[in-house]
């Protein structure tokens, strides 16, 4: 799996569905997958890593609000909030993040 920076990735699985992707940093990249038919939470996996070198880190939990989809991820490296949509429309504070830092999700095309 590459990212290539149109943005978008490169070597996904057709099996396999894109649920998040952005960036950490200026050189850190994040990926978060599931399969695309008969899944769970406990199907997602995150790789992370520089642009042409993402390495799977373990994801511990996954929880997904009713609100539209708001999701957080419990992984080895930290807490994912993942805010929806209409989450963000209604709050523009709500930002993405790891931790306490903010990071970048690119809009899946």
């Amino acid at each position: 799996m590459k990212i290539i920076m149109k943005p978008g990735i490169e070597g996904i699985d057709p099996s396999q569905e894109l649920e998040y992707f952005g960036k950490l940093d200026d050189l850190t990249f994040f990926v978060v997958i599931r399969p695309k038919d008969d899944w769970n939470y406990s199907d997602f996996k995150l790789k992370i890593g520089k642009q042409d070198d993402l390495k799977e880190i373990k994801v511990n939990n996954v929880e997904r609000y009713r609100d539209g989809g708001t999701t957080v991820m419990h992984t080895a490296v930290g807490r994912f909030y993942f805010p929806c949509h209409m989450a963000i429309l209604n709050n523009k504070d709500l930002k993405p993040m790891l931790d306490e830092k903010e990071i970048v999700v690119f809009e899946k095309k």
